[in-house]
């Protein structure tokens, strides 16, 4: 990826145990446990529940009084209840009034659902509605990446409902096991380790199956903070899914968004060892090195397979991780990908002159995802002209190399991204049929109305969603009116539009470019991404609507609608206005045409 990710060896250089260290207690920064337990649901269809505030309350006591956690307890929400505390705890973390450098664990309890036709999942507040779970409960793929961007280091979510194991991101994709990851044997290790590592860690008590109202979940949970973590005082989440793995039916347990591999949480008991007693080494089966290597197998991360092999070069694994770490890091035969941590966001035009398609503002989250840190060049795409035996598109004289590949239409694009896929060793995104045509392609001078369906698990590049591309271009959802400023004067540094060198004269603004510019010549927005405002239009994955933000608010990973006429294109070009170059403007065209102003960008699931 030519230094384009900046990844640090961040595990501690592992040496033999040694147990004459002087027993070393962790600091303690603040920490905090918010529970939801939902008892009394309005709904005559969702049985009353008689266990889940009591279930709640007991854990919060032990927490209080042998952990030191400060704690709440919100009895019977309604959905707009939860929103509302989840804010607050996000605004309480953003301004430090709660320390960010401590835990945060956040419990729901209560009744669970799942559409598995649209691989939702939720947790039913008191005032759900069956019937409408999407608009009327919480919804896990849109609440995920909320709680992910809370300012706190170490979060663990715990949820004890039916259908729980839904939380996790690929839980629709995903062979149901409950691992417990390996972590240090050496205490003083473990808690310098902890301070170290982002933790983003959760717990549900099944997986897509129904649960008791008398949870096993929960009694094991209290039985584990009870056990006060043993003689070193310190119960490990590992520790605890240990106990929980005896509960019937069988929890669940992983990481999302930005956890980082080493993380855990430390429940830290107020209970000290006596003064100069050293803790009794734990016995473990397996090496350190065997550790680290589940580890990297569990992560399956280049961090992690990195770390092991910086530790043991010569180590047992070494081949596998090689191996692992030539197949992750393939991304850089294609130049450059950044990664998007995921995250909720206001996408749209909020004021100024804003587009009737632009508005309303609705609430969208998005995943994580990686994104290209330039658009496909000329370079690239001539590869796979050559690779596939098609013609070339015309360059307009421009010149090709660095330039973006222009005169690309969304199907040149999309079978792009599968071949770039096949030749990586990926999973192809896109399956194309092009023997019958569309029925849902609306666009009569399409000359081809292929059938083209997502995978959305798959593993290869393809196109970004238009919210996705929003997302990106606005440096994860921040108020900018431009990809890397909001000020009109600064625009021609980050952006090539139509200023004075253009046709369409904009005077008193001069960007350098009368066309297209090569890659990576202006300055790139704050994550890095270059040529996000102007350049060349990019196509997104998206049939175009301009009535979509008005009737699909609060959403997760949309997909735009499921038909149309165009397809969408994002960010303008060297020969748009100002206004036109804006992050919130949105553009279409029909699918099979191509132009000089229209190009693309990978993207590519994490």
């Amino acid at each position: 990826m030519k230094a384009s990710i900046y990844l640090s060896l961040l595990f501690p250089l592992i040496t033999s145990l040694n147990w004459k260290l002087a027993y070393a207690q962790p600091s303690r920064p603040q920490n905090y446990a918010l529970f939801f337990a939902c008892e009394d649901y309005q709904d005559e269809r969702l049985a009353h529940l008689q266990n889940p505030v009591k279930n709640a309350k007991e854990i919060a006591l032990e927490l209080e009084t042998a952990y030191g956690f400060q704690t709440e307890v919100v009895v019977n929400p309604t959905l707009k209840a939860i929103e509302e505390k989840l804010k607050e705890y996000k605004h309480k973390f953003a301004q430090g009034e709660h320390t960010p450098a401590g835990q945060l664990m956040v419990y729901f309890s209560g009744h669970g659902g799942e559409e598995r036709e649209n691989k939702n999942g939720y947790f039913l507040p008191v005032d759900a509605d069956p019937d409408r779970l999407y608009s009327t409960a919480v919804l896990y793929s849109y609440w995920r990446p909320f709680i992910n961007n809370i300012n706190c280091e170490h979060i663990l979510v715990a949820i004890d409902a039916c259908f729980s194991g839904t939380f996790d991101p690929g839980w629709y994709n995903r062979a149901r096991t409950f691992e417990r990851p390996q972590e240090w044997t050496d205490v003083q290790r473990m808690v310098e380790a902890h301070k170290k590592y982002k933790t983003r860690l959760f717990l549900t008590s099944a997986t897509d199956v129904e649960t008791p109202d008398k949870s096993k979940f929960a009694k094991k949970f209290l039985e584990g903070l009870r056990g006060h973590g043993g003689k070193d005082g310190i119960l490990t989440y590992s520790e605890l899914l240990a106990l929980l793995d005896t509960a019937s039916p069988r929890p669940h347990n992983g990481e999302f968004g930005d956890d980082e591999a080493g993380s855990n949480f430390l429940f830290v008991s107020n209970t000290r060892p006596p003064e100069g007693e050293e803790p009794e080494p734990p016995v473990t089966q397996l090496s350190e090195e065997e550790n680290m290597w589940q580890l990297a197998r569990r992560q399956n991360k280049l961090l992690v397979y990195r770390a092991y092999l910086a530790n043991y070069p010569q180590g047992k694994y070494s081949a596998e991780a090689h191996e692992a770490i030539n197949r992750l890091s393939s991304l850089d035969d294609l130049d450059d990908m950044i990664f998007v941590a995921g995250g909720s966001f206001a996408m749209g035009c909020s004021s100024g002159d804003c587009e009737k398609d632009e508005q309303p503002l609705r609430q969208v989250a998005v995943d994580s995802f990686w994104i290209g840190i330039h658009e496909v060049t000329f370079e690239t795409y001539d590869a796979f002209c050559d690779s596939t035996q098609r013609e070339k598109p015309d360059d307009k004289g421009w010149g090709r190399g660095s330039l973006p590949a222009i005169n690309v239409s969304w199907y040149d694009a999309v079978e792009y991204c599968n071949w770039l896929s096949k030749e990586h060793g990926y999973r192809e995104v896109y399956v194309i049929n092009k023997e019958k045509p569309d029925a849902g392609n609306q666009n009569s001078l399409d000359g081809k109305k292929w059938i083209v369906q997502i995978d959305t698990v798959a593993d290869g590049y393809r196109l970004p969603t238009e919210a996705e591309w929003e997302y990106a271009a606005r440096s994860r959802g921040q108020e900018m009116l431009y990809a890397g400023t909001s000020s009109p004067d600064d625009l021609a540094h980050y952006a090539n539009f139509c200023d004075s060198n253009c046709s369409r004269k904009v005077k008193g603004k001069n960007d350098g470019f009368a066309h297209t510019a090569p890659a990576g010549s202006l300055q790139p927005n704050a994550l890095g991404l270059y040529d996000m405002s102007g350049n060349v239009y990019e196509w997104c994955w998206d049939w175009y609507a301009d009535s979509e933000y008005a009737h699909n608010d609060r959403v997760a990973n949309p997909l735009g609608p499921p038909s149309g006429a165009y397809r969408v294109g994002r960010g303008g070009s060297w020969r748009n206005k100002p206004e036109e170059v804006r992050t919130a403007s949105r553009y279409y065209y029909t699918p099979s045409f191509t132009y000089f102003n229209f190009g693309f960008r990978l993207a590519k699931n994490r």
